[in-house]
Parts: C-alpha cells; sequence; structure tokens
C-alpha cells in the first residue's frame, strides 16, 4: 500500500483507493511494479488517460458474474409450478435428462418404467415404423420412461404419432411443464429434419399419454390451434396400429407442423 502511494503520488483517486489496489498484489511483485501493474490493472480493468478506472467495464464484468452465479444457483433451487386441477403448489429441481433413439428387446423396460400398459408387446417390434425416444437419468444412472414413436405413411407424406411417457416418479421430481417443452421440442426437431408432416397426438386419455397433471396440461396446451382459437385435428386416410387395439386415424391433434413446401 505504501508503496504505490509513493509511485502515484499526486494522483489523488489512486491514492484513495491504494488499498483495494495493493490486496490485488503479492510481496514478490513490487521488483517489477509497473509490468505488474500493467497485467493486473490495464488489462484487467483497463485505465483511461487519467490513470481512473473504466467503471463500464468493471460493471459489465459484474452483471457477467452476477449472471453466472444465478444459472449455477437454479441448478439447486426450488421450481414452484401449480397444478389448477388439483389447486397445489409444487416443488421441482433441475435434472439433466438425455434422450435417445432406440429400437430393441430392452425398449420392453424402458416401456415398463413408463407404465405403458403395451410394454410387453413384443409385435411392437416387427412394425418397421415404431421406434422409441428412450429417457436416462445421468445422475442416477437408470431409465426414466420413453417416448413411443409410429411413423405412419399417407399419400400426402408421413406424419409422426407421438407417445410421451416419462415416470411417474420423474414427472414428480422435476418440472413437469419444462419436461415436456423439452421432449416436445427434440421430437419436432427429429421430424423437421426428416421431413415429417406433422407430430400428431391422439387426446384420448391413455393413447399418447398415461401421465396426468401437468404434464398432460401441458400436452393439451401446446396442441395447434387456428384463428379463432379452434383446436387443430387431422383425419388421416389410413388406419395405424401402435399396438392391439391401439390404433389411430381420426381426430388427432397437432403439436408441431411443418413448413409447406
Amino acid at each position: 500500500e505504501k508503496t504505490i502511494k509513493n509511485i502515484f503520488q499526486g494522483h489523488d483517486s489512486i491514492l484513495k483507493r491504494a488499498k483495494d489496489f495493493a490486496s490485488l498484489f503479492e510481496g514478490n511483485d513490487w521488483g517489477d511494479l509497473p509490468e505488474v501493474w500493467k497485467r493486473q490493472i490495464d488489462e484487467l480493468f483497463v485505465i483511461d488517460e487519467e490513470n481512473c478506472i473504466d467503471t463500464q467495464k468493471v460493471q459489465g464484468m459484474q452483471a457477467t458474474i452476477y449472471n453466472r452465479l444465478q444459472e449455477e444457483i437454479a441448478k439447486y433451487e426450488d421450481i414452484k409450478e401449480v397444478d389448477l386441477l388439483k389447486n397445489e403448489t409444487k416443488l421441482r429441481k433441475n435434472r439433466i435428462i438425455m434422450g435417445y433413439f432406440s429400437k430393441n428387446k430392452e425398449n420392453a423396460h424402458a416401456r415398463m418404467v413408463g407404465d405403458v400398459c403395451v410394454a410387453r408387446d413384443r409385435k411392437m417390434l416387427e412394425n418397421d415404423k415404431y421406434f422409441e425416444f428412450v429417457l436416462f437419468d445421468q445422475e442416477k444412472e437408470k431409465c426414466v420412461g420413453t417416448t413411443m414413436l409410429l411413423q405412419m405413411d399417407e399419400p400426402d407424406g408421413k406424419y409422426l404419432l407421438y407417445c410421451p411417457n416419462p415416470a411417474v416418479s420423474l414427472v414428480s421430481e422435476v418440472s413437469a411443464k419444462k419436461l415436456y417443452q423439452a421432449i416436445t421440442t427434440r421430437i419436432s426437431k427429429f421430424a423437421e429434419e426428416n421431413d415429417f408432416k406433422a407430430v400428431l397426438v391422439d387426446k384420448r386419455h391413455g393413447h399418447s399419454t398415461n401421465r396426468a397433471g401437468l404434464f398432460q396440461q401441458s400436452l393439451d396446451q401446446s396442441c395447434l390451434k387456428n384463428r379463432s382459437g379452434q383446436e387443430r385435428t387431422i383425419n388421416l386416410t389410413n388406419n395405424h396400429v401402435l399396438s392391439n387395439s391401439y390404433a389411430y386415424q381420426n381426430n388427432l391433434s397437432i403439436v408441431w407442423e411443418g413448413k409447406s413446401k
């Protein structure tokens, strides 16, 4: 501190902050103070011609640090969600959930985790139009449900049947709305990249998802509407069988639609 005061005599703005500046240096820095000062002060904060700190840059650094801290804190903070139907306010935490497109015998386990009633149907693997988007919890290292998908070929193009069924435990532990949005965003991207005309759901209970509450509400709210605010539906030409009695053709709602070519 004394060294800084001796060097910067006549610069009142620096002398007033000599103690703060001194905290930036170590004892072995004093032998080459001008060079160290250049590195620690000029490059870090930027000193103007009057040897004053560029406060705008300091404020910018503070804002950046604050935002990063908030992002980290948010990973551990509870997220409030309100279930209007049950009139409940629940707390949810963020988790890292990965998704993998897959089709093999092990998918039966993912369907059972998702409480899908057709989980044991072996014939689903024989359908060359059927596949899944399996959900995996990185932290707990376990499967947490799946999304059943069916390519439905029609005279005007192909459509993708969307049946998201994350595990009940996962829906209860994370934000149901964010989980639905994340899965839907990924499936919509897949549909766009693979030239599907639209992603469709059947809103009858158990035909697209077995989850209720906020997850079901999120699905309902994601369905596209026309200019009058009425929900848009599609009737297909062909009847498409997912498993056993689960067939899809009429009154299918749209959650994503590709651009007309």
